[in-house]
């Protein structure tokens, strides 16, 4: 059974087909002609369902019991902590591997070996993604893009920020 789509999933796919749309019009028809893309694709997705209603403020530490509370104090306190330590790493690993790559292109290497560390340098790469509103743009139709999703396994959802100070 195809999944419907919601709001925001309609809107993103009707988003990115105006925005290849406007990338790639002026290509459009330059193909081989044998293998024409057609220029407007209708979308018959399904009616969306309205949104859903705005999240309730969260709710304060201190409406827990105080033994959770403590806790959970300590708790986030050590997360704050490494967290911030966390990026502090990241953004040194960032620049060490900045450095090695430029060393690496340097040398018209392709990597390095160091004791129990190697490096395999390929450059600057990108990835292909599949693009929903290329799909639309090359015929396919809505429905089959909704249709072709599937649920993943279970994962915790949680997330935890750490606001910045003044």
């Amino acid at each position: 059974m195809p999944r419907k789509l919601n709001r925001a999933q309609q809107q993103e796919l009707e988003r990115d087909a105006e925005e290849n749309a406007a990338f790639y019009g002026n290509q459009i028809g330059t193909l081989d002609e044998e293998y024409p893309v057609r220029k407007s694709i209708p979308i018959h997705a399904p009616t969306p369902s309205p949104s859903p209603a705005p999240e309730k403020p969260l709710p304060d530490l201190r409406e827990f019991d105080p033994q959770d509370q403590q806790e959970l104090m300590t708790l986030l306190d050590d997360y704050q902590i490494l967290k911030e330590q966390a990026d502090a790493i990241e953004a040194r690993m960032k620049r060490i591997k900045t450095q090695v790559a430029d060393h690496c292109e340097a040398y018209h290497a392709p990597g390095l070996a160091y004791d129990n560390v190697r490096v395999h340098y390929r450059g600057m790469t990108t990835k292909s993604t599949l693009d929903k509103g290329l799909l639309l743009l090359n015929g396919c139709p809505a429905e089959a893009i909704a249709a072709s999703y599937k649920e993943g396994s279970p994962f915790l959802d949680m997330t935890i920020r750490v606001l910045k100070g003044d």
